[in-house]
């Protein structure tokens, strides 16, 4: 009996462990295509990723309550949407990880942001990507491709980032 003990507690529990350890999920990382969701930009208009295939696209993870992506949000404004954001080959989609449409609309207008929001309010389309950790960003080349991840918020990523999209967008005008 205390072998079987020992075998369980050497072997099968570690093993239960690593195999239930969120880490070892494969999530896309930079090279790889973009996974395909489904989300609802405006109440009633459903869109797929794959509408934005031949576009630039940075896709954004938040949370109204995470102090680095409250940092991040006014610069993603400022500095993306306000300088791509009538680029017809450019696309940001910002979701709000667990808000439903009423908690962001709430937040957008309080932060006067202008980008397009959406609810992602059982992290369906963030499980697709990470388990946690965020603010957290993608960038997608025209052909579906990521060619660009961030997770946190850094000026010196951002700036890294502002400069990969600008390329993009000059490689694929």
């Amino acid at each position: 009996m205390r072998i079987i003990t020992i075998f369980l507690l050497l072997f099968v529990l570690p093993l239960t462990i690593w195999a239930s350890d969120p880490v070892n999920i494969n999530y896309p990382v930079e090279g790889d295509p973009v996974p395909t969701f489904m989300f609802e930009l405006e109440k009633g208009n459903i869109q797929s990723i794959n509408d934005y295939n031949n576009k630039t696209v940075l896709l954004v993870f938040f949370a109204t309550w995470c102090s680095y992506c409250r940092a991040e949000l006014p610069v993603i404004q400022k500095e993306i949407w306000e300088t791509y954001g009538g680029n017809e080959h450019f696309k940001l989609l910002v979701i709000g990880r667990e808000h439903n449409r009423n908690d962001i609309e709430k937040f957008m207008s309080e932060n006067q942001f202008t980008f397009p929001v959406v609810p992602d309010t059982k992290r369906e389309i963030f499980s697709l990507f990470a388990a946690q950790n965020i603010p957290r960003s993608y960038l997608i080349d025209k052909n579906g491709k990521i060619v660009k991840m961030m997770i946190g918020y850094q000026k010196s990523e951002f700036k890294k980032l502002k400069k990969q999209i600008k390329a993009e967008l000059e490689i694929n005008p």
